[in-house]
């Protein structure tokens, strides 16, 4: 049996397995909901872009955690399908909001709170000097996007990211039912506290990489900084659980810290877009994150076939694989970004 994590929908096994060639065409979408948010960040100022991109990104983590509580309740009192139609649902409910009040860009001033703008910003902005029109997509400079350095570190990172945070949001509770006999609520329940922990740790991330940039350290320092432990912690903590744990209550303790290092990722190669570009900040942040949700698909999928041929050990030969991807990920991301502007 497998269990997919696509397109935000927590569903269980049953209902991932029966529907799981839908599913997977649905997840490499979900990038498009990001790019939108990288274009209204782009005008939040540099000291407090973190905390800013923080706390909007890490509503997925808030969501992940209603939706495991949520989800098998559902299924247990109405059937798997209710899970896609109440999940589905709440993307209309979601979105009259946003076309009510959501902006391309600032009007004024004004329109900024809670985040001043930067003054020659809002003022070149109000004078129509700056070209934020939304790009055309064949005037896009793809040849030089992905010819940049710091561009390929930062699809290497979000690859290495979005492999290790797939696997453990998929198979949690699959990894706590099989290996501690846990039933689908009880492994759901064990399952949330890691993303309550990757909630909060992202947002006091935010908050203290803002504190950094402020005291004057470099944008490029404070991202290799908190991508490092981003990427190494939660290694460290696969590779932990993957020497085996006795009880349920430590493996959800090693994932809860994986997860909450995991979190410093969000200001980290995911804040990438803000730095390095302005008009094609929605253009960069939509090409690594499809590029790595594409790959934390991929990775799920192998996953269920190393389960099915390895019931025995394959959780164990899946954290040492999703460890040599973070390291690796790590090392082309700390190797190549400055955090320097490189496209308009």
């Amino acid at each position: 049996r497998l269990q997919w994590r696509l397109g935000h929908f927590r569903v269980t096994e049953v209902a991932a397995w029966r529907q799981r060639r839908a599913l997977v065409c649905l997840h490499p979408a979900h990038p498009r909901v990001r790019g939108p948010l990288a274009a209204r960040l782009s005008w939040v100022p540099k000291k407090e872009r973190s905390r800013a991109l923080s706390l909007v990104t890490s509503g997925i983590t808030a969501g992940t955690v209603g939706s495991l509580f949520l989800a098998p309740m559902l299924v247990k009192s109405f059937g798997w399908q209710s899970v896609f139609y109440v999940f589905g649902a709440t993307g209309f409910v979601w979105t009259l909001p946003w076309l009510a009040i959501a902006e391309d860009k600032p009007k004024s001033a004004e329109d900024c709170a809670p985040y001043a703008c930067e003054i020659e910003d809002i003022e070149d902005l109000l004078v129509d000097k700056i070209d934020d029109s939304p790009p055309d997509w064949t005037a896009i400079p793809w040849g030089e996007i992905f010819k940049s350095r710091a561009m390929q570190g930062v699809i290497a990172c979000a690859i290495a990211h979005n492999v290790g945070l797939i696997l453990m949001l998929s198979w949690l509770p699959t990894y706590f039912a099989s290996t501690y006999g846990l039933d689908v609520t009880n492994a759901a329940a064990v399952s949330a506290p890691p993303w309550i922990c990757s909630f909060v740790v992202a947002n006091l991330s935010g908050v203290v990489a803002d504190g950094l940039v402020e005291r004057g350290f470099e944008a490029g320092a404070v991202r290799r900084g908190f991508q490092l432990v981003g990427s190494v912690g939660p290694s460290l903590c696969l590779l932990k659980i993957a020497l085996g744990q006795k009880t349920a209550e430590e493996a959800t303790f090693w994932f809860a810290a994986a997860l909450g290092l995991a979190g410093c990722s969000l200001v980290g190669f995911n804040a990438a877009p803000q730095d390095m570009a302005r008009r094609y900040a929605p253009v960069v942040y939509g090409t690594f994150n499809a590029i790595g949700n594409l790959a934390g698909s991929l990775a799920v999928w192998l996953a269920g076939f190393a389960l099915q041929a390895n019931p025995t050990t394959g959780f164990q030969q899946i954290f040492f694989v999703a460890v040599l991807i973070y390291w690796l990920g790590a090392a082309a991301f700390l190797g190549s970004y400055r955090g320097e502007r490189e496209f308009a």
